[in-house]
């Protein structure tokens, strides 16, 4: 059997969780021929990572020393292997140098028909040793649509890099490329129960962290379902990434089922060390929310062993920082938050690095430096946004919830990023009511009024109140804002004028644009208002821009 062949009933035994006594699978690593014993090792120590088996990395690493480094196929396989088991166990592997970084300076091109296999097993075990600088490296050329390497456009194993592809996008923040990579796999025909439930969950956890609440719900029903060992890598995985998914929505009941479908035991020894680590992080939020804080810490025991790991160290850093906050040491749990957003920084774990920002920000406003969380939190949301995390923003109005402070609007969605209360008073700006009347109407004092008219002209980005039924009219007015058309005609130059108003300008813009004295601007928005039977300049952009202007016009007298 061929090196590619061998390597592909490998791969295909993985997205279908096939027995390590499948006949087929026995063959390819069976003993090889003179030349790739090395790259056959690098095979059985694979299948045995897959399968839970081999956790201390010695056949891992007796692979490759053993690899000819003039094989550049065979050495990059036992590299990546040798990766896998570095991310699978907690002990510092034997291996001397750093297997991914050796990977990614190697300029020795990868064969043709082995490349993107290889390059699938690479990018994976960066992920699972946290190093995302690599995985995006060794991602930044792999094209999945490239048809060397698989079986047809419906190879699993296709589906199985685009889920990899997807995640190595989310984890560095781009949701928008992760949702690509993520649904295409999800569509790929005929694919194996356990691997399309494996690319469900991707798809669920591009939609928690894009805050598409009910489409993620709706997954996790059925992920669920899935009723199979989690001895098995993939198998496991899916319970772990519909955790993630949960947390992410802070449905932290329904993560931590997740969680103790995937492990085996209460150390969750059968998932790599970042999984485990993330994991105990999700089960000590659960003791936390039910303020059982002997739970938290017994589950912070159980993993001791990763304290101080490269590849769990921020993680570990952010389970002790919720406990020493639930334990009243805000200071402490603060400087835990940071030196965690430190670390993730500087390896590039973007979402590790907003995870403990909010923590940070929890930890200052129980110490009352609520001025500092705001500001650090608005910078955290506007990042995140700008990469389509818009979980973030949820995430961070949890924390200033109490402080009674809000987050400005996301202007992106405008209209759909204000509260129903502001909504409410978006109504009334736009049909021309005053503040005092909005007050009068909802109930409300009018500083209230005050702070969310602001907070609505931020939403829109406008600085008037026109601006804001303009706006409001231009979207097909969403409550009914725009008030009913008048029934008076106007002049061509009250038309003008009117117009000008709808767009936001003031009285000396208009009057300098058409070249006229902003009193004679005055004058005509004073008719305008009088003709229509309405009180402000809002009113006018409402009525305009939704009907024209009522009636036509009539001749100038201007």
């Amino acid at each position: 059997m061929l090196r590619e062949q061998r390597l592909e009933v490998v791969l295909r035994a993985v997205v279908t969780v096939r027995s390590s006594e499948d006949p087929l699978l026995r063959r390819a690593l069976a003993d090889a021929v003179p030349g790739d014993e090395a790259f056959v090792a690098a095979l059985r120590a694979f299948v045995d990572l897959c399968a839970g088996q081999g956790t201390d990395g010695e056949a891992a690493a007796v692979a490759l020393d053993a690899v000819d480094p003039s094989d550049v196929d065979a050495l990059a396989l036992a590299r990546a292997v040798a990766g896998w088991a570095r991310a699978a166990w907690p002990a510092v592997a034997r291996v001397h140098r750093d297997p991914l970084q050796d990977a990614a300076a190697d300029p020795r091109p990868l064969g043709r028909r082995m490349r993107r296999p290889l390059e699938l097993l690479l990018i994976e075990a960066a992920l699972g040793c946290s190093r995302l600088d690599l995985a995006a490296e060794f991602a930044a050329e792999c094209d999945p649509d490239d048809p060397v390497g698989f079986d047809g456009p419906d190879d699993p194993v296709r589906a199985l890099l685009r889920c990899i592809l997807a995640r190595v996008r989310l984890f560095g923040g781009g949701v928008v490329a992760a949702e690509a990579f993520a649904r295409a796999a999800e569509r790929t025909p005929g694919l194996p129960p356990l691997m399309h439930a494996f690319a469900a969950a991707c798809v669920a956890l591009v939609d928690s962290n894009a805050d598409q609440r009910a489409a993620m719900r709706e997954a996790l029903r059925e992920l669920a379902t899935v009723d199979a060992p989690p001895t098995h890598l993939l198998v496991s995985g899916i319970h772990v990434i519909g955790a993630y998914a949960a947390n992410a929505q802070n449905d932290v009941r329904t993560a931590a089922r997740f969680v103790l479908r995937a492990g085996v035991d209460a150390r969750l020894s059968n998932l790599r060390v970042v999984d485990r680590a993330l994991c105990g992080e999700i089960l000590v939020r659960a003791a936390l929310d039910d303020r059982d804080l002997d739970a938290a810490r017994a589950w912070h025991e159980e993993l001791s062993v990763l304290v101080d790991h490269p590849i769990a160290d921020t993680v570990m850093d952010r389970i002790a920082s919720r406990i020493a906050h639930a334990e009243g040491d805000d200071a402490r749990a603060a400087a835990l938050a940071e030196r965690s957003v430190a670390r993730a920084i500087d390896r590039r774990r973007v979402v590790e690095a907003t995870e403990g920002e909010i923590l940070a920000a929890r930890a200052r406003i129980a110490a009352g430096e609520v001025a500092e969380s705001v500001r650090r939190l608005t910078a955290v949301v506007e990042a995140s946004e700008g990469a389509g995390r818009d979980v973030v923003r949820a995430m961070a109005a949890r924390e200033l919830r109490r402080t009674g402070r809000r987050l400005p609007p996301d202007r992106r969605r405008a209209w759909n990023g204000l509260s129903d209360r502001e909504r409410e008073v978006a109504v009334l700006l736009a049909r021309g009511d005053s503040n005092a009347d909005i007050a009068a109407a909802l109930f409300i004092s009018p500083h209230t009024v005050r702070g969310h008219v602001s907070r609505i002209l931020f939403a829109f980005g406008t600085p008037t109140r026109a601006g804001v039924a303009s706006a409001l009219a231009g979207t097909g007015d969403p409550a009914g804002a725009a008030p009913p058309s008048g029934t008076a005609a106007l002049t061509p130059r009250q038309r003008q004028v009117a117009e000008l108003v709808a767009s936001g300008a003031s009285n000396r813009e208009i009057a300098t644009l058409l070249g006229i004295g902003e009193f004679t601007v005055e004058k005509h928005v004073g008719a305008i208002l009088q003709r229509w039977d309405i009180a402000s300049r809002a009113a006018i952009g409402a009525i305009l821009l939704r009907d024209g202007p009522p009636d036509g016009t009539v001749a100038s007298s201007s």
